[in-house]
């Protein structure tokens, strides 16, 4: 006969061996957690501590520091609070004075690279070709007929002809068709060209017409150097410039720096002068 067993039944099944470990495993997590926090907190107390200490610290010795100068003084509070703001200005000073010593440094570097920069590019701007010139000019003639005319009978026209002018002719049989003009003074070295180019084209080489043409072409000098004044100011692009400025102008034309002539130089100049003034200097 079956037997049946009565008593209370299990419905619902124990926890498993497993699910008890994890349990214990995670508690054991949460509690080491725990302690690394509270540690934590520990150590930021005391540090809060150590800065609450060091601010009492510093506190009390700025007290006892507008003490001792309010009784070696006599002064009051607000005076040794100036005192110390003082001290504190100085030391700022010194380190403002060092900030904008290295501000200036560093632009006086940067200002004279763009300068370089600036002055290169104007200066291609300015530049002109040009022959040196320095005591010497050189006459080309027809043939050497007219050299011989210019020399004369005995020599009496070229003799003539240096002695109104003040120049030397020097003839030189390796360069054919023409002859050197030689002065240290340009102006009169430039009557000279003049005068003998004239003689060329009137034909009378004789010592009295010599002297006529040169006394006649220095009476002109004055003209040709207002034609030269008139001719730079033309070529820089200048109008309206008093006459006696532009006669002085046209001076250059007989005058020399390190064998370049003042007019060509002058013209440099003028354009390097025009493209430094349209540079941006506010850039620099």
């Amino acid at each position: 006969m079956a037997q049946h067993s009565f008593g209370p039944k299990n419905f619902g099944s124990q926890p498993s061996q497993s699910s008890s470990g994890d349990f214990s495993s995670s508690e054991a997590e949460l509690a080491k957690r725990e302690g690394i926090l509270e540690e934590r907190e520990r150590q930021i107390s005391e540090k809060q501590k150590l800065v609450d200490e060091k601010l009492e610290q510093l506190e009390k010795t700025r007290k006892d520091l507008v003490a001792k100068l309010e009784k070696s003084a006599k002064m009051s509070s607000d005076d040794a609070g100036k005192i110390l703001l003082e001290q504190v200005e100085k030391d700022l000073a010194v380190e403002i004075s060092k900030k904008i010593t290295e501000a200036e440094e560093e632009i006086k570097v940067t200002v004279a690279e763009k300068s370089k920069e600036i002055l290169a590019d104007a200066i291609v701007h300015g530049f002109t070709d040009y022959i040196s010139e320095f005591t010497t000019s050189r006459i080309n003639l027809p043939d050497e007929e007219v050299k011989g005319r210019i020399i004369g009978k005995e020599g009496r026209n070229i003799r003539t002809f240096e002695q109104a002018t003040g120049v030397d002719v020097i003839m030189d049989d390796e360069i054919p068709n023409s002859l050197i003009l030689s002065s240290f003074d340009s102006v009169r070295r430039e009557i000279a060209k003049v005068s003998l180019e004239r003689l060329m084209l009137d034909g009378r080489i004789q010592p009295q017409r010599i002297e006529e043409i040169v006394k006649k072409t220095e009476e002109d000098f004055e003209k040709l150097m207002l034609e030269a004044g008139e001719k730079l100011c033309r070529d820089a692009g200048v109008f309206n410039l008093p006459a006696e400025l532009v006669q002085i102008l046209g001076r250059f034309k007989y005058r020399f720096s390190f064998g370049q002539n003042l007019i060509q130089h002058t013209l440099e100049e003028t354009r390097i002068g025009v493209a430094l003034a349209k540079n941006d200097w506010s850039r620099c």
